[in-house]
């Protein structure tokens, strides 16, 4: 059995989940973002406001790098009173690890 080509010239059963590994990638493409994740790997959770105070950067444009990390499931955001303290979901992160690993030995082997 064949498979069908997509409009892209690849198989259309390559990659399923292509679009939410691209937004992973996306979202990991910012220095900013970067930034944020290192500052989140060594603690259980930190608020937008304790983010804020680790970057050289206004409240704003913190908010809006979380909410890119939120909105690809990299970060998760859990509300305690007024305020939303932020979470990286380790397993997010190593799905993406997982997909690099495969498309790698994928090359390693041709």
């Amino acid at each position: 059995m064949s498979e069908k080509a997509s409009s892209s010239g690849r198989p259309a059963t390559c990659c399923a989940d292509q679009d939410g590994i691209h937004q992973v990638f996306r979202a990991l493409s910012h220095p900013t973002r970067l930034t944020i994740l290192e500052f989140l790997s060594d603690r259980p959770e930190a608020s937008c406001g304790d983010i804020v105070s680790a970057l050289p950067l206004a409240q704003s444009t913190v908010s809006q790098h979380l909410q890119v990390l939120k909105d690809t499931g990299i970060l998760t955001c859990t509300v305690h009173g007024r305020s939303c303290y932020y979470t990286l979901d380790r397993a997010v992160v190593g799905e993406a690890k997982l997909q690099v690993d495969e498309l790698w030995q994928r090359f390693k082997s041709e």
